[in-house]
């Protein structure tokens, strides 16, 4: 699309770009009281005021500054509003063994009438990966859906399980997709940090995702509302040599800490992947829940 500025040549911007640019202007003049309209607005029509405002994010003296104007603009308009979720979400609690691996999730149930059975925080990936989330539960199925697109296919062409590190790096491929050019790039980006947690031929791991495409190994590692004191508590008493139990134990017991509610079979997940994955049945839990 070209556009012309009033004190400028023609300027080339993409139809898409140019349409969040002109929402962008449209919330701009509705912040404007009808007292500071002067009649040029008026005269020229906000179509001419869109195209201006354009032009100061856009264009710049050098390619530089209109890369620095567009990624200010971007960012900042973005990342309040789809950032924040992953931060306030339910707490999950990760913990790497050598037997194997433990997810634990708080649930919260914000209603008598809600089926606790229905709220899903853990699910699996594949049968030697699983993944806990917090924040938009929506995004982190769209990833989960992804990844296990992508685990399969590399069964069936390799006839071989996919390792956890590139399941990881897949679902991190996709997050960053966010802000292409091409057709099937997103508008935003995810919501929601996942704890992946898997066991392939390198033995038990665990990763840590954020929006950012970002992913890093942990040991032991809190994500959520509760991340900082859950992730104090695991860094006091996480020992490397801890058994599979014990690790129940310990991520259990940091989630009371920092749960409002009491801990309970019904606003609690648990799952191991030793070295398959395991979702704890009610009874299950009750049985950890017996051992704090």
């Amino acid at each position: 699309m070209m556009v012309g500025l009033s004190k400028g040549p023609l300027l080339h911007i993409h139809p898409r770009v140019f349409t969040e640019l002109l929402l962008h202007v449209r919330a701009r003049l509705s912040s404007i009281t009808r007292a500071n309209y002067r009649p040029s607005h008026v005269a020229s029509g906000r179509g001419r005021v869109a195209c201006e405002l354009a032009g100061t994010i856009v264009c710049g003296r050098s390619r530089s500054e209109r890369e620095a104007r567009w990624k200010f603009w971007r960012e900042r308009s973005l990342s309040a509003s789809h950032h924040v979720p992953y931060k306030l979400g339910s707490t999950a609690v990760g913990v790497k063994t050598n037997e194997g691996v433990v997810l634990a999730v708080e649930k919260r149930i914000t209603s008598p009438l809600l089926e606790p059975s229905s709220v899903e925080k853990i699910m699996e990936i594949d049968e030697h990966i699983a993944c806990a989330m917090s924040g938009l539960t929506a995004d982190a199925r769209t990833l989960i859906d992804h990844g296990r697109v992508e685990t399969q296919n590399h069964r069936f062409t390799y006839n071989e399980p996919m390792t956890v590190e590139s399941c990881t790096q897949s679902l991190c491929d996709l997050a960053l997709r966010f802000g292409e050019g091409d057709d099937d790039a997103m508008s935003r980006p995810f919501g929601v940090a996942l704890l992946i947690a898997g066991y392939d031929e390198n033995g038990p791991c665990l990763f840590h995702t954020d929006p950012s495409g970002t992913f890093v190994k942990y040991e032991a590692k809190a994500i959520g509302s509760g991340s900082e004191g859950a992730q104090s508590s695991l860094q006091e008493h996480f020992n490397k040599d801890m058994t599979l139990k014990e690790a129940e134990t310990l991520a259990l017991s940091t989630l009371k800490q920092v749960m409002e509610e009491k801990v309970s079979a019904t606003n609690v997940d648990i799952a191991s992947v030793a070295p398959k994955f395991h979702l704890y049945s009610a009874q299950e839990v009750e049985a950890v829940i017996a051992r704090l």
